[in-house]
């Protein structure tokens, strides 16, 4: 229901990012689980009660931006997932698109752009009535 509290995974390696989301973000409005790593990312997402993923797409050197989020859907295909990115060109929209993502958030970004996108998130996930 869309009064419900929503549960959010934030990935992304820069801690400054989780801070700003778990600010603007607060609850009782949204429960915001946060990782910085691949592996941390990957295991949050197991959660069954997370309803929106937002990760950064560059988040580890090692691992290239469509290798996570291929793995990312591979474990989670069932919920929407935006991609935040500050290097966004037409292949890699295209690739996001490929891979199932819903959303795409250029950074830098503003409060405002994160609640809309979240909005948009919510009315096109499969879980909300």
């Amino acid at each position: 229901m869309a009064d419900e509290r929503v549960k959010i995974l934030v990935i992304d390696d820069e801690i400054s990012i989780c801070r700003y989301f778990e600010r603007i973000l607060p609850p009782p409005d949204y429960t915001l689980v946060t990782a910085q790593t691949v592996r941390a990312g990957l295991d949050a997402a197991q959660d069954p009660e997370v309803q929106l993923i937002l990760t950064d797409y560059n988040l580890d050197p090692s691992v290239p931006g469509m290798q996570w989020i291929q793995r990312l859907r591979l474990q989670r295909d069932d919920i929407p997932l935006a991609v935040l990115s500050g290097s966004l060109d037409d292949t890699m929209i295209t690739t996001c698109e490929e891979l199932g993502v819903t959303h795409i958030l250029p950074k830098p970004f503003t409060a405002r752009e994160v609640t809309d996108t979240i909005k948009s998130m919510r009315a096109s996930s499969p879980n909300e009535s």
